[in-house]
């Protein structure tokens, strides 16, 4: 058995100098099996994982979307004895509060009594809310950047764990909170464990699924459909408190399944160099799948395998780090094309629910309906990538972001014809797809929706330009060669020579 404290080139050569056995699973002999991704088949257990997705999902969901409610601003129907017109616009009765110079007794309108009506932030001073959104997504962007360290060092299973008690413990001390400040702080903390939760739940969901399946499951286990089922938990609670308490509650379920019916992800137990216990968790993989018959004599060797791969690579036993995602000219591309099109899409995303009170209607309701058109567009998406070749992740990137486009172009027409009272019903519900509210301007109301689609526009052209299509392929297990690396090869290091046995999986990220 292969020990991760074993020297590494005498390792990878008994590995590859060891002769093969002959297979003897019928199975078998019409498709050796080679790769990790080879034994993660479609059963029992991947079902598992998927349920184990969901419970993780729904607290990201009771974390990110929380604000849309918490942060709903509240329509003023009285100031001290000023009675105002129940016809007038927010904003219009906002000027008139202005006119009139003080407001120490405002009367609220709402339907989810939110920080806002708790601590009577309208008009100018609730954009201090949305501004304390912003601090609290720099948790979110913060606990992504720490927990995927975490989870490379100590395994996906413990960090989505951690991240779920932190979570819980982060929800209990929001509700404790006495004005804006420490709401922010509290929030701040939670949004730390949810960038955790959410950078590891990617990275557990693609190792831990057939490499046919990655898309559908990825669309179908999703944000989407549980926007429709957080909307009924908000309209439940009613106020910011007891929905917290509600988001601190749905972290258990998630905690206690992982623990008692998820197992640790192989894959990452290989690249440890932890074989026996990789042996251990896919036979009970494959056994809770009914899928023993995958089990043959090569079985461990081909573990052994894929973890010399990676010592293959990297002799000195590198530490790799996130400098590391730029040491090539294609994997800086392909992180700088990727960490945009996040950020380009987020800033739309995170338009439409922050704002979501904007909107006429019922904020429940219009929450019910964006969950559903998104879900939708998600399993239509999943059925044609596993129903069709052609129909590969650049297509579908594109397609979303066309759409994106057109409704925003639509809405800049809009404010530029002052055409925004008579919009029909269809437009209306496409804007709430593919854009926000988030105008805070106090120029030109369209400028926000203009930089909307600069930014879409970018994301389309360097997606399909800059990145190869990845439908079918295998995942890339291992980093570069060294003698490609434009910098941290170290001082005259003998790089390994590329054996042709290895092939194209030594070859990562080629176009």
């Amino acid at each position: 058995m292969s020990s991760p404290s074993s020297d590494p080139e005498s390792e990878v050569s008994e590995i590859l100098e060891k002769p093969s056995k002959p297979l003897k699973t019928k199975e078998l002999k019409k498709e050796e099996m080679h790769g990790l991704d080879d034994y993660i088949q479609m059963g029992r257990y991947v079902l598992l994982v998927c349920l184990a997705a969901e419970l993780l999902i729904l607290p990201q969901v009771s974390s990110m979307f929380y604000m849309m409610y918490a942060g709903a601003a509240p329509r003023v129907l009285s100031c001290d004895a000023t009675v105002f017109d129940p016809l007038l616009e927010g904003k219009e009765i906002c000027f008139e509060i202005d006119r009139i110079g003080n407001c120490s007794h405002p009367n609220f309108q709402y339907q989810f009594k939110s920080i806002n009506v708790e601590y009577n932030y309208f008009c100018d001073t609730s954009k201090l809310v949305k501004n304390s959104i912003s601090i609290q997504m720099f948790g979110v962007l913060a606990g992504s950047i720490v927990f995927g360290q975490i989870s490379d060092s100590f395994g996906r299973k413990l960090a989505s764990q951690v991240a779920l008690v932190g979570i819980l413990i982060g929800w209990l001390i929001v509700v404790q909170s006495r004005n804006l400040l420490h709401f922010t702080v509290s929030r701040t903390i939670v949004g730390f464990f949810t960038g955790g939760s959410i950078s590891v739940i990617n990275v557990f969901i693609m190792e831990n699924i057939p490499k046919k399946h990655r898309m559908w499951i990825n669309m179908a286990i999703t944000w989407s459909p549980n926007m429709p089922i957080y909307s009924f938990f908000a309209w439940l609670a009613g106020d910011w408190k007891k929905l917290a308490y509600i988001n601190a509650f749905m972290c258990l379920p998630g905690f206690f399944f992982f623990q008692f019916f998820i197992h640790e992800s192989p894959r990452w137990l290989v690249t440890k160099g932890k074989i026996s216990e990789a042996v251990q968790v896919l036979q009970r993989q494959l056994k809770t799948s009914k899928q023993e018959h995958l089990i043959h004599e090569d079985f461990e060797d081909n573990l052994h395998m894929e973890y010399a791969k990676t010592v293959k690579q990297n002799t000195r036993k590198t530490k790799f780090s996130y400098y590391h995602l730029f040491v090539t000219p294609r994997l800086a591309i392909t992180t700088i094309v990727l960490a945009y099109s996040y950020w380009a899409t987020s800033i739309i995303n995170y338009g439409v629910l922050f704002n979501m009170e904007k909107l006429s209607g019922s904020i429940y309701w219009n929450t019910v309906y964006t969950g559903l058109m998104r879900y939708a567009c998600n399993l239509s998406f999943g059925w044609a990538d596993l129903k069709f070749k052609r129909i590969g992740r650049k297509f579908i990137h594109t397609s979303g972001l066309v759409i994106i486009v057109i409704s925003l172009t639509v809405v800049v027409a809009s404010y530029t014809l002052h055409m925004n009272h008579e919009m029909k019903d269809v437009i209306r519900i496409s804007i709430l797809l593919a854009s926000s509210m988030t105008s805070q301007a106090d120029y030109w109301l369209a400028l926000p929706f203009c930089f909307m689609i600069l930014f879409s526009l970018i994301d389309t052209f360097s997606f399909e330009c800059l990145l190869p299509e990845t439908k079918g392929r295998h995942l890339v297990e291992h980093m570069p060669p060294r003698d490609q690396w434009c910098f941290g090869r170290g001082k005259a290091e003998k790089v390994v020579e590329e054996d042709e046995e290895l092939g194209e999986e030594l070859r990562p990220l080629e176009a």
